[in-house]
């Protein structure tokens, strides 16, 4: 996996325990539903008319719902039991309300080629600017 450390494309907690390490470290970490995607939200399972859907729907298939907000992203629905009437939709996330464990070893680390520097937020105008220095090699 290769990522910008301390820019939260990570786990939090993965985030933490790699800060300080170094090439050829190997660390073991372990994350609770809390620390990654949540509980299962039994909430989030929907039972829908079978005639929404294609002929060859199948377990396992994942769609985007339409959101009201054109703005918002859809939520991705997976599907989780098919029969002649309905079908079963979980928005859960797979490994939400499991315990994660990961194991990793630091291959490498190397200097971005742009920095992200502090993000400013003009309360005002409700904008967002980054300043954004790249380095020439």
């Amino acid at each position: 996996m290769i990522y910008i450390h301390g820019q939260q494309q990570i786990f939090k907690k993965l985030e933490e325990v790699l800060t300080g390490k170094n090439v050829g470290d190997e660390i073991s970490a372990y994350l609770q539903p809390e620390e990654h995607f949540g509980d299962y939200d039994a909430s989030l399972v929907t039972l829908e008319n079978r005639d929404k859907f294609p002929e060859d729907l199948q377990v396992g298939m994942q769609f985007e719902t339409e959101s009201e907000d054109p703005e918002e992203q859809g939520i991705i629905v997976t599907v989780t039991d098919v029969t002649e009437q309905g079908v079963v939709l979980d928005a859960n996330h797979p490994l939400a309300g499991m315990a994660l464990r990961f194991e990793m070893t630091v291959q490498a680390i190397n200097e971005p080629d742009i920095e992200v520097e502090d993000e400013v937020i003009d309360e005002e105008e409700h904008l967002h600017f980054r300043e954004v220095r790249r380095t020439l090699h």
